[in-house]
């Protein structure tokens, strides 16, 4: 018992450290530079990459941003879908006209595709192709095999997105599903994996910029363009513990939370290859399944931000097991139990931020932010997988920063309703996703980044005997290899998140659930790749696309916001050492306020912030020069 009383507080530590690492506000010069950050300029104007998402049997979502040169100008992007990856055959088309209202993001929602079908697609501005991506609709029915990456946690901060490099290099995935985390909040970092802007983040100008940096990096970009994508958002992609009306880590200072989460989502729904809520939906709601064949019914699902209240302080505080106490909510816990009691596929596959079985010791949860802290929902979903005799439910879980897992008894320590040594009692299984490269136990929490893991890992499965893995400080992925007979999870792990030239990956363990059995055993060997399938296209844009022109002295990447209320952003990157100078004049050509005067700086990437709380409102020109040339913007200052 003495262990298991050490374990115990162990954890608790571990809870309190995770919960307090945020708290700094790092500030930064009003601008700073990447060391490590380079712009292609053989992507121009697309430097960001392709995207396709949420697929259905006849239609997906294909996304892209383009830099224009006159960020005063709405830009008429053209779109191509095609059957093949030289984009001779293109089978849908049209024109999509984005502008600073969307940050010159571009999403199409392509119909009138054949289910189950790759296709091909790229986009064109100005005589400039996009690189072509590759995505996939659902299929109808007779399949009989599925792959999905699952993935979460993201820290641009953190290292390396080699996880996004090792689903990228596997042809056959029909689908990566993100449980979240696609950004963090937080500022700081070291030089070379600095956040833009290097503050916490609270206004949608902060959030689009956030979201530039992020899909500037050519490891997320390559996954993007490789495979069809399914997101949720979870609380660092608006701020940590971040609920539906609230969040207690959130500054007053920054102004009302619903306004911050009100920013986050827009720049999420502009920046991620999500399908929109139909007109009159709320914005918020996220919630959506599709069917793959009748093999698997893919449900995600969103308990964190729709309709949440806050999680109990201990199972002493009122709330707790209350039944008005949400987690989903009515409607969304409705349309839940609904869907995966209704649903003609064999397998559902839940795409969950938070963990939903037990952890915690003798009953008593270590984590109420967890599903834990809600038994009245939770109830209802283990009542309707009894009542209805729902088989094969894989919860896929974010959040967590550890790989788990588990069986999903209603009561893992009782005997009666649970058998440890066979699993008889479990009513489903839940995969806890390892981060992509965020923050582990052993990485800066105070009182356990000293103490071996395979203590902790083995104090876990001690007091939690449902858990049949746990490992607590690798980052990587599963991958979800879905037949009729069994779905089978495979944690891949990286070797060095921190250095990006070392891209190997290694599987660490297996463990799958066979049909109707509810309940997980040790897998077999990681699964061998599915050959044939069309492959994914180079890395580049169209031949004969590419740009002759010499590289230009800088390129402006975003302007936020305008119009502006006292501070201005501006992205850009310079393609050699150049002396930078910034001015706003007015529309007399008169010079009102020097920002930035003839500074010499590295080639590389920067994120200049200027505050200019005492301009007065009006129109006004912002010039940006160079030593050897210079543009000109329009500014409002509101």
């Amino acid at each position: 018992m003495k262990q298991v009383f050490i374990l115990h507080i162990l954890l608790l530590s571990f809870i309190s450290a995770y919960t307090q690492s945020f708290d700094l506000l790092e500030k930064g010069e009003h601008y700073y530079r990447h060391e490590a950050a380079r712009l292609n300029d053989e992507l121009r104007p697309f430097y960001h990459g392709v995207a396709s998402g949420d697929p259905l049997h006849n239609s997906v979502i294909i996304w892209t941003r383009v830099t224009p040169d006159d960020f005063n100008e709405p830009a008429a992007v053209e779109w191509f879908v095609a059957t093949d990856q030289s984009m001779a055959n293109v089978v849908q088309q049209g024109i999509f006209t984005t502008s600073a209202q969307r940050d010159f993001t571009v999403k199409v929602d392509v119909g009138n595709l054949e289910a189950g079908k790759y296709y091909y697609y790229s986009f064109r501005h100005n005589g400039f192709n996009s690189i072509v991506g590759r995505t996939k609709t659902a299929p109808l029915e007779g399949t009989n095999r599925m792959r999905v990456g699952l993935a979460t946690c993201s820290d641009y901060r953190s290292g390396y997105f080699q996880s996004y490099l090792g689903m990228a290099r596997r042809n056959d995935l029909d689908l990566v599903l993100h449980m979240g985390d696609y950004i963090y909040e937080g500022g700081g970092g070291p030089a070379d994996r600095q956040h833009e802007p290097n503050q916490e983040i609270y206004t949608l100008a902060n959030y689009r910029a956030r979201y530039s940096q992020y899909r500037l990096d050519t490891m997320l970009q390559l996954c993007h363009r490789a495979h069809p994508w399914m997101t949720i958002w979870d609380d660092h992609d608006i701020v940590v513990d971040a609920l539906r009306d609230t969040s207690f880590r959130h500054n007053p200072s920054f102004g009302s939370y619903a306004e911050r989460k009100l920013a986050a989502i827009t720049a999420a729904r502009e920046w991620l290859p999500m399908r929109d809520p139909d007109p009159g939906e709320d914005i918020y709601k996220n919630w959506r399944s599709v069917n793959w064949g009748n093999l698997a019914e893919i449900v995600m699902i969103d308990v964190r931000l729709y309709d949440r209240d806050r999680f109990a302080e201990s199972v002493a505080d009122t709330i707790y097991g209350r039944a008005d106490h949400k987690m989903m909510g009515p409607v969304q816990l409705a349309w839940f139990n609904s869907t995966i009691r209704s649903t003609p596929a064999r397998w559902k596959v839940v795409g969950n931020q938070l963990m939903f079985s037990h952890f915690g010791l003798l009953g008593i949860p270590f984590v109420l932010e967890n599903w834990d802290g809600y038994p009245f929902e939770r109830n209802q979903i283990f009542n309707n997988l009894q009542s209805n005799r729902v088989n094969n439910l894989i919860f896929a879980t974010g959040d967590f920063h550890c790989s788990f897992a588990n069986d999903v008894p209603r009561d893992p320590n009782n005997p009666v309703l649970y058998n440890r040594a066979n699993g008889r009692g479990s009513l489903a299984v839940e995969f806890v996703l390892p981060s992509i490269n965020a923050g582990n136990l052993d990485e800066g929490f105070a009182g356990l980044d000293d103490i071996p893991g395979e203590i902790l890992e083995g104090g876990v499965q001690l007091i939690c005997p449902h858990t049949k893995y746990v490992e607590l400080t690798e980052h990587g992925y599963v991958l979800l290899d879905i037949t009729p007979e069994r779905a089978q999870g495979e944690f891949w792990f990286q070797d060095d998140i921190r250095n990006p030239a070392i891209t190997s990956e290694r599987c660490a363990a297996v463990w799958q659930t066979r049909d109707a059995e509810n309940r997980l055993v040790s897998g077999d060997i990681p699964s061998e790749p599915i050959t044939g399938l069309p492959i994914i296209p180079p890395y580049r844009p169209l031949s004969g696309s590419v740009s002759t022109q010499d590289p230009k002295a800088f390129t402006l990447l975003g302007i936020y916001p305008n119009p502006l209320a006292d501070e201005l952003i501006i992205q850009y990157h310079l393609n050699e050492i150049t002396r930078v100078s910034v001015e706003v004049v007015g529309m007399n050509g008169q010079e009102v306020v020097v920002l930035q005067s003839d500074v010499e700086q590295q080639s590389g990437q920067y994120l200049g912030r200027y505050q200019l709380p005492n301009l007065p409102k009006g129109a006004y020109i912002l010039v940006f020069k160079s030593n050897t040339e210079a543009k000109t913007y329009k500014l409002v200052k509101l």
